[in-house]
């Protein structure tokens, strides 16, 4: 059993069955200061924040140290349970050596990442640790160590009336970047080209980035992709990547302007409203190649019809005269070979 608290306590009474222990009564005290400062020689906590003072959503670091100086086991105290924060693990546990006051420590630590979601006083509790000192084995005995932190409070201010954005996005270095890809031979009507919109910032959630938008451009339909997004944790915090590619098709030749696109966001080192700028583009769209109509190339000429000649043929008559002496031949053919039977 761990008391909460200093005063007097009792353990209740177990009941099995039809037995019942009886209650036990103790009285806790608080550890005297030569019984703290030898404790910790041994182990003791050390918590900071990189903030006191934050606005809702932002980021605030926490860092919870544990330094012991002899063999220690024991539960490295859980992520901090917080009701109006999300708390993000930056990274795993860290094991190092550190020399303090002349002395050899040796230190377990993690990082947290807190989003306060709610403006006024956050209470961060104090982290605790128990656990046993020494290895242990035949001729050894283990002894039962603790520690405990303070505690932290953090003031979170609301969404200032200065900010003017329709998404509040409070962070550190937001950057932007647009690629084009224009070829270098122009574009025509119908066809294609993509726009690629990256977003990168500190202190934030990539789901926190607002989307790209683009109204309709006259002379061109849009297509917007699903962004995709990167969060990336370090011991500095969380920082994002937002890359959204637009699909653009022209629909007219001449001018197509491509708007501006502005992101107003909080910047939390400078404490004021600042406003990252995608610069417009203007594209020059050629029209489509217009299709040459070749005209039928004829097998031969045609006299020209003049006044006084009729445009008919006058071969046939020619034919006529042919099939005639065909058809006498063909009967004097038959007529020899009659008379020769005959003979």
């Amino acid at each position: 059993l761990r008391p909460k608290r200093t005063g007097k306590l009792e353990i209740p009474a177990l009941t099995i069955n039809n037995e019942t222990t009886q209650p036990i009564p103790i009285r806790v005290i608080q550890q005297s200061n030569a019984m703290r400062q030898q404790m910790q020689e041994v182990l003791f906590f050390e918590t900071e924040l990189d903030a006191t003072t934050t606005y809702v959503q932002a980021q605030i670091i926490y860092s919870v140290k544990l330094y012991y100086s002899e063999s220690i086991s024991g539960d490295f105290p859980a992520a901090p349970d917080l009701e109006d924060a999300v708390v993000e693990i930056l990274e795993e546990e860290k094991r190092y050596e550190t020399i303090l006051n002349n002395r050899r420590f040796y230190v377990l630590e993690k990082r947290y990442a807190i989003f306060p979601q709610k403006s006024g006083p956050l209470l961060l509790p104090k982290e605790t640790f128990v656990g046993t000192r020494g290895r242990g084995g035949l001729f050894s005995a283990r002894q039962r160590v603790s520690a405990i932190s303070t505690g932290h409070r953090v003031q979170v201010k609301p969404v200032p009336p200065a900010f003017t954005g329709e998404q509040w996005l409070p962070g550190k270095n937001l950057m932007t970047d647009s690629k084009l890809n224009l070829p270098e031979a122009g574009i025509k009507v119908g066809e294609p080209l993509n726009q690629v919109i990256s977003v990168s910032m500190q202190g934030v959630s990539g789901l926190l980035l607002p989307d790209i938008k683009l109204s309709d451009i006259p002379g061109a339909k849009i297509y917007v992709d699903q962004p995709i997004i990167e969060d990336t944790e370090s011991s500095n915090g969380i920082s994002t990547l937002n890359r959204t590619t637009i699909g653009i098709v022209p629909t007219q030749a001449g001018s197509l302007v491509l708007p501006e696109i502005r992101i107003p966001w909080w910047n939390i080192e400078l404490d004021r409203q600042q406003t990252a700028i995608i610069p417009g583009q203007t594209i020059d769209v050629k029209p489509l190649d217009t299709p040459v109509l070749v005209p039928p190339i004829m097998q031969g000429e045609l006299a020209p019809v003049g006044p006084g000649t009729s445009s008919i043929d006058t071969r046939p008559q020619a034919w006529k005269w042919v099939s005639m002496g065909l058809l006498t031949v063909w009967l004097l053919t038959a007529l020899g070979w009659y008379l020769s039977r005959r003979g």
